[in-house]
């Protein structure tokens, strides 16, 4: 995994797979880390919403993401929206749904002490004794992930509530992997809407 990430990230790679994409956040393992929050207008009723309309991607996000992996991401949203009774509607929706993906490259480190005595020789606190002691540091890079949904009020065009949704990304092997990955996303962004 990390040989793959670290392919990912070099330079020339980066240039020419930017649009890999988020396909980046689907794919991660159920073990990898996640984190999912959201905030909403308290003061807003969500019953209303009956109908919705997709905005479609905001500004930047085409540099991470492809049109297949966003006709998976589409398909993922009618779904969730179907399940909690929404209707897509071109015209005269209740809400506009906007989506945002970003990627950052980041790096953890971490180090390992190992300490040896010789010959049955003991290190005593004084610092008597033979011995040495070797440390290793290691650093890995990865890929963290995250994907913003913006849901506004359609008629007074206020933001009413937004989810976002961070991993740690792995890649993927197929288009099957990718469309789970897709689903499972969207559903852990969408679990707490509408709020209750």
């Amino acid at each position: 995994m990390f040989k793959f990430l670290k392919y990912l990230t070099a330079k020339p790679v980066l240039r020419t797979m930017r649009k890999l994409t988020i396909a980046l956040v689907l794919i991660a393992s159920s073990s990898v880390a996640q984190k999912v929050t959201y905030d909403y207008d308290h003061k807003v009723k969500f019953d209303f919403i009956k109908t919705y309309v997709f905005g479609g991607w905001m500004e930047g996000s085409d540099k991470y993401i492809n049109d297949l992996d966003m006709t998976r991401f589409r398909q993922a949203f009618t779904r969730e929206f179907s399940k909690k009774g929404m209707k897509y509607a071109e015209d005269n929706a209740d809400i506009i749904v906007t989506l945002f993906v970003v990627l950052d490259n980041k790096t953890t480190a971490s180090n390992y002490s190992r300490r040896m005595d010789s010959s049955g020789y003991r290190a005593s606190p004084w610092g008597w004794g033979g011995g040495f002691s070797t440390t290793t540091f290691e650093e890995e890079d990865y890929i963290k992930g995250t994907m913003v949904m913006d849901i506004y009020d359609a008629e007074s065009k206020l933001l009413i509530w937004q989810g976002v949704i961070s991993r740690t990304l792995e890649g993927s092997k197929d288009g099957k992997a990718r469309d789970k990955k897709v689903l499972e996303t969207v559903f852990l962004l969408m679990e707490n809407f509408p709020p209750e």
